[in-house]
């Protein structure tokens, strides 16, 4: 069974919470809302003193994606990524993915062959 002291305990400036045996302990008393921050100074942080600028992560692409990408099989990419040492593949353990900036940079160093008419 819980007690509570009414005088003091169910007073709305005070929170209360249970204690491991069951009892109501009161924690620290609620500021009113007319007095939160007047007795600081504030100062407003702007953006540029808050925030380092950090270098956005690397997007990689699955097999599936770079297939759908260039409108081929998805085992055509993987023998590619097999048979072509220049293309940027990484690979851990079973799992093959591509660097988008790297193949796309590859991409456009592949020339298109000349047609034979």
């Amino acid at each position: 069974m819980v007690t509570t002291n009414p005088g003091t305990l169910r007073s709305p400036r005070y929170r209360q919470r249970p204690t491991c045996d069951g009892k109501l302990a009161t924690q620290r008393p609620i500021r009113p809302l007319d007095t939160i921050g007047s007795t600081r100074s504030t100062t407003i942080a702007t953006p540029a003193d808050a925030i380092e600028a950090r270098p956005a992560l690397p997007i990689y692409l699955t097999p599936k994606k770079v297939a759908r990408m260039l409108e081929v099989n998805e085992r055509t990419v993987l023998r590619w990524a097999a048979e072509d040492p220049s293309m940027p593949t990484i690979r851990i353990g079973r799992v093959i993915r591509w660097e988008q900036d790297a193949l796309f940079r590859w991409l456009a160093k592949k020339r298109p062959r000349k047609s034979m008419s």
